[in-house]
């Protein structure tokens, strides 16, 4: 977490694998409204952080995969 609304803050990395057929996304986001309905979340993440801000690239991640977390519904005001 960490940026907020400030998306040149963000913390989520995107490390290619060795043979590039894959990401390895490290980050997190919280406050997501609805996430337990959710099947796929488009994550953005920094690819390359030596571009800054032009590093950044979004991902598709199916809720299910390996360390996706979506944790309990909490009680906020306007979601019943």
């Amino acid at each position: 977490a960490g940026s907020g609304t400030d998306a040149f803050a963000m913390k989520t990395t995107a490390t290619p694998s060795e043979d590039g057929s894959y990401y390895t996304l490290n980050g997190e986001k919280l406050w997501i409204s609805n996430s337990k309905e959710a099947g796929v979340f488009l994550v953005f993440a920094n690819a390359n952080p030596s571009l800054g801000h032009r590093g950044i690239t979004a991902f598709m991640v199916d809720a299910s995969i390996e360390g996706v977390h979506v944790g309990n519904p909490e009680k906020k005001l306007g979601l019943r």
